[in-house]
């Protein structure tokens, strides 16, 4: 696998980052033309990596703006050539190009007879959101008890938190971070039903404990926390909330949400019900009205809200776009990825470069980065 771009440079493509304002388009507009023969003047250069020790990924969930990407992979712990297990990673591109490591590997402060089991979310000062399973839970077997966790990447040695919600709940998964630390956890009630709580290890934050936000949500769904403490999630299978700091929420019917950027707007799936009376699933942005898409996702969205969306990128200046129609083809890698399937799952904001984000997803058995660069 060739090292087509030093870290120090990939460090300062993703950090140059500018954030651009649109108009935000009416209610239901049809998006600009993409994808097809007409492209933009911009490549993506394809750096393929893996796990040590991964059969292979299992999901990439979250990358911050230095291009530390988390997520979790499948192990095979007894040696038989099958996955019995699942792992939460970090990669990081700056410190090698072509592998991760696994957390459980290197973060110091995990307790006897755990393990941390996905990582779902890194924040830009190397904070990351997370949780962790009994070491004993079989494969494809619920476990008696899920801990939500955070991890100071940064830390010498890295190093695992738990968050003090034993006494409300034995199973709690903390499913996002921002870059003040505040987590935003989705956690079980005695009762059978889900909730989602606010906490942040800083004792000058406001949350030193547990802030239950009120909600009855669906189990399925992890919910997601901006700079703003706005926090979007599920209060059921299609039906979502937006709390808002200040106290005031909102409550949106149909609608799916899987990620929500800086300035509070928030993307996932719609479902729409047609004149005839059938219902389809259509690509959503949510800022102050309903933009609706006719593309797969979104499953992450940036500042000038652009969203990746498995094999698509919505560019809002050139639309709709099949993301190996933008591989650089001189790329020695691009027929790799192009050979197998490419999922993008996550996006950085628009670098000052390009105009176009830094994408990370999976492709074959490992992880993906995918990083713009002008046309000659």
């Amino acid at each position: 696998m060739s090292r087509k771009f030093s870290p120090h440079f990939l460090l300062s493509v993703i950090a140059s980052l500018s954030i651009l304002t649109f108009s935000a388009p009416a209610f239901a507009q049809k998006p600009p033309k993409g994808g097809g023969t007409t492209l933009p003047p911009v490549r993506y250069q394809v750096q393929l990596w893996a796990v040590p020790g991964a059969l292979s990924l299992d999901e990439v969930q979250d990358m911050n703006s230095q291009g530390q990407t988390v997520g979790s992979f499948n192990y095979d712990g007894n040696g038989d050539g099958a996955a019995d297990a699942r792992r939460a990673f970090l990669y990081d591109p700056n410190s090698n190009l072509e592998q991760g490591v696994d957390l459980n590997t290197v973060v110091n402060g995990i307790p006897d007879g755990w393990v941390i089991r996905k990582a779902t979310s890194i924040n830009d000062v190397g904070q990351i959101a997370a949780y962790m399973y009994p070491t004993a839970t079989a494969w494809g077997q619920a476990p008696e008890e899920v801990r939500a966790v955070m991890i100071e990447w940064n830390q010498a040695p890295p190093t695992l938190y738990e968050i003090p919600d034993r006494n409300i709940t034995s199973s709690s998964l903390a499913s996002d971070i921002n870059d003040w630390g505040d987590l935003v956890v989705r956690y079980s009630r005695e009762d059978g039903t889900y909730g989602h709580y606010l906490y942040n290890f800083d004792p000058l934050s406001g949350l030193e404990e547990p802030l239950d936000l009120g909600v009855s949500t669906a189990m399925g769904h992890l919910p997601k926390v901006n700079n703003e403490r706005t926090v979007v999630g599920q209060i059921g299978n299609g039906d979502a909330y937006r709390f808002i700091w200040n106290g005031s929420q909102e409550f949106f019917s149909g609608l799916t949400v899987r990620s929500i950027n800086e300035s509070g707007a928030f993307c996932g799936s719609a479902s729409i019900l047609s004149r005839g009376g059938k219902t389809t699933n259509q690509a959503f942005v949510f800022d102050t009205a309903l933009e609706l898409y006719s593309t797969n996702g979104p499953w992450d969205l940036n500042e000038s809200k652009d969203f990746a969306g498995n094999s698509t990128l919505y560019h809002r200046n050139f639309g709709v776009l099949t993301i190996k129609n933008l591989l650089d083809p001189s790329d020695p890698d691009t027929s790799v990825a192009t050979g197998s399937f490419l999922y993008v799952y996550t996006l950085s904001n628009r670098d000052s470069a390009t105009n176009f984000p830094v994408l990370a997803g999976l492709s074959g058995t490992g992880g993906i980065l995918l990083v713009p660069i002008p046309v000659p």
